[in-house]
């Protein structure tokens, strides 16, 4: 049954339909699903959690700058210096104005009404005691009433204090201490411009701050942060709000006299809301980044957190999760149970979690620790349920098996009638091959079908026509090959004279710019030689022309070094050009055809400084052992390659990107042709690279 080719037709259809698709089903499941579309997500964890961790230092390296900026300007460091509460009238003109912390009072019989102070004493009402910075103080001024206060630095500051809160967004609270733990003044606003509460004022006026530790790390000179918590001076969350907002961060930063920059005359201790810390791992930011995994419709199960370790007990503690209720948790603790993470994040700075089950879900993360430069041991993570890493694989895995089956039905249908009408023609076929088998050139097979069978049989055609004229087609191909190797040949020639050419005028044009000086000496060397090579050329074309006719070389007696010297020369400009140090010693009387013995060592000087193109040494040797002339030409270059070696002579063979491959089979003639020869060694001497190539010639 299988012998007939239409049975094997369809068998080859249903294997190249159903083979393919049982492997790329495979490779779906096992590469794509397993390898492709987990390392894709696990990457994307990674560059994630780097993201974030990258946001989360900058926000707190920004914040521990703000602290540091605003401890160093000049109206905290007057803030906390004490006030004149007494003033005297030669400081201020009549009315309520005030300078210097004095304020004169234009009613010279005492009186002083509302908040400015107090006249002392029957015909003393030019002094008055000025009223104390206290909470009370702070909040009138905030709410707007008029206040003279003398000369204090201290609502100047609270006034940058606010602006700074305001600006930023961030800040909660921006607290001025002295040295003696007592608050000198305060923010009278929040990040809204709303005035803060009076007793929450008060609160802040009446606490001793001295036995904070921020505080006590402070007045040492050092930063200080403090991690998440909740104020103990804050009254409780109210039901309802959000909790996040309820947490802060502190920075402090010491305060330093701007007469001892050594002394620390106090503290600022800024206090920026957990909320701006939280939305940098909101959930909604973080799925959004995983939006592609799932269908149209759904949400990603993506969410990020933020642990604060505990390296005591090595453990960690939520700091910033969906869930603030969770905050304070630990990781390794009977509600989260999962000790294994926390061995992944004290084993590495940046990696992914062991994968995990967490509320009956399989689930993938990755983490970054971050916060070092601040002082904070955080760690920043991503999870994702492994269902969704798998969802588009598995749709398109469904997609795949249904739309397969309905392909495969098809093409069965399709294949039987396909294959009647294939096997009919190439029946006929095999018997009009038999007659070109019995040496019928005559035979023509029908062409009934313009398909592939079709082509078939009007290819066969085509082939009993051509086999007539395929000896004469033969001959007239060598022909056209012998032509072209011949065309290679000189056009090879040519390209050699002309490279130094270019590069002269290359060099040419340099001189006349950088060196106006040497520019004659360089024109006319550059002249000289560029005549020799239109020379060189109009000798190729009249050597071509000879060779045509079989020239016979012009043998003459030549002096070695002065060959050698003016083939170098034209090469001059190209090994300034590479850095490439040329030496060249010894002399030497040879018999030989100049302009073919010019070709041949300028084509092996030209390979030379192609494989010194990044700088090296050339040095040229020239000897007579008395039986024959020496040349040897050794460079420091990458040497022959193992495959270069094996096909140095052949012709076509090259090693560059531009080139017919003809230059040393020419050279090896040439030299045959003159009585010498040539041999090539890679790394001579045992050397760690380069090339030597040696040449012997007739003596003169």
């Amino acid at each position: 049954m299988f012998q007939r080719l239409s049975t094997k037709l369809i068998a080859a259809v249903l294997a190249a339909v159903v083979v393919p698709f049982l492997g790329f089903a495979w490779f779906m499941d096992t590469q794509m699903a397993e390898k492709l579309s987990r390392k894709v997500v696990e990457q994307s964890l990674l560059g994630l959690v780097k993201e974030l961790g990258g946001e989360l230092d900058r926000l707190l390296a920004g914040s521990r700058q703000d602290v540091g900026l605003w401890a160093a300007d000049r109206w905290c460091v007057w803030a906390l210096q004490p006030d004149e509460r007494v003033m005297a009238p030669e400081h201020e003109s009549a009315g309520s104005s005030s300078v210097g912390g004095f304020l004169r009072v234009g009613d010279r019989n005492g009186e002083l009404g509302g908040a400015a102070g107090t006249a002392v004493g029957e015909g003393a009402s030019e002094l008055v005691y000025l009223p104390e910075w206290n909470a009370e103080t702070l909040h009138a001024v905030a709410s707007g009433e008029q206040i003279s206060l003398g000369g204090s630095a201290k609502p100047h500051a609270t006034e940058q204090f606010d602006r700074y809160v305001e600006f930023k967004g961030i800040y909660d609270y921006l607290l001025l201490v002295r040295r003696d733990g007592t608050l000198a003044t305060c923010n009278a606003r929040d990040a809204q411009g709303r005035v803060l509460p009076l007793p929450l004022l008060e609160l802040l006026f009446a606490r001793d701050w001295s036995s904070e530790p921020w505080f006590q790390q402070a007045l040492e000179g050092h930063d200080a942060v403090t991690d998440q918590h909740r104020p103990s001076w804050l009254a409780p969350l109210e039901p309802g709000s959000e909790l996040a907002s309820g947490y802060d961060i502190g920075f402090a930063a010491p305060v330093r006299s701007d007469v001892d920059p050594e002394q620390v005359v106090g503290v600022l201790y800024a206090l920026v809301n957990w909320s701006h810390v939280q939305e940098i791992v909101r959930f909604e930011n973080v799925a959004q980044y995983f939006r592609g995994l799932v269908g149209e419709g759904e949400y990603p199960s993506a969410y990020g957190w933020i642990w604060s370790l505990d390296t005591a007990n090595h453990d960690a503690r939520i700091v910033a999760h969906k869930r603030p209720e969770l905050y304070g948790k630990k990781i390794a603790g009977d509600e989260i149970r999962l000790p294994q993470l926390v061995q992944d994040v004290y084993a590495a700075d940046l990696a992914l979690h062991t994968p995990y089950t967490f509320q009956d879900q399989r689930r993938s993360a990755a983490f970054q620790h971050c916060g070092g430069a601040a002082g904070l041991p955080w760690v920043v993570g991503v999870g994702i349920d492994d269902s969704d890493i798998y969802a588009q694989s598995n749709r398109l895995r469904s997609l795949l098996v249904n739309s397969t089956l309905i392909v495969l039905l098809l093409v069965v249908l399709w294949t039987l009638v396909i294959a009647r009408r294939t096997v009919r023609p190439i029946l006929e076929l095999k018997e009009h091959t038999a007659r070109v088998a019995r040496g019928d050139l005559d035979a023509r097979a029908p062409v009934r079908t313009r398909d592939e069978v079709g082509e078939l049989a009007e290819a066969f055609n085509r082939m009993t026509g051509e086999l007539k004229t395929s000896r004469e087609k033969l001959i007239r191909a060598e022909k056209d090959a012998a032509w072209r190797e011949m065309a290679r040949q000189v056009a090879h020639d040519i390209k050699n004279p002309l490279t130094p050419i270019r590069l002269s005028l290359d060099l040419l044009d340099r001189a006349r710019v950088e060196r106006p000086a040497e520019y004659p000496a360089v024109l006319d060397r550059t002249l000289a030689m560029m005549r020799r090579q239109v020379e060189h050329l109009r000798e190729i074309a009249t050597d071509f022309y000879e060779f045509t006719g079989g020239r016979k070389p012009r043998l003459e007696t030549l002096d070695a070094r002065a060959l050698l010297a003016g083939v170098l020369e034209l090469h001059h400009a190209v090994a300034i050009e590479q850095r490439v140090e040329v030496e060249l010693a010894g002399d030497a009387a040879l018999v030989g055809d100049r302009h073919k013995l010019e070709r041949v060592l300028s084509n092996l000087v030209s390979n030379a400084l192609f494989a010194m193109r990044d700088g090296g040494r050339l040095a040229v040797a020239i000897r007579d052992d008395g039986a024959r002339a020496w040349i040897e030409l050794r460079d420091t270059g990458s040497g022959l390659t193992a495959e270069a070696r094996a096909h140095l002579f052949e012709p076509y063979f090259t090693t560059k990107s531009e080139g017919t491959g003809l230059g040393l089979a020419i050279a090896k003639r040439t030299l045959e042709e003159l009585g010498g020869g040539i041999e090539l060694v890679d790394r001579p001497a045992g050397e760690p690279r380069g090339t030597l190539a040696r040449l012997w010639l007739p003596r003169g």
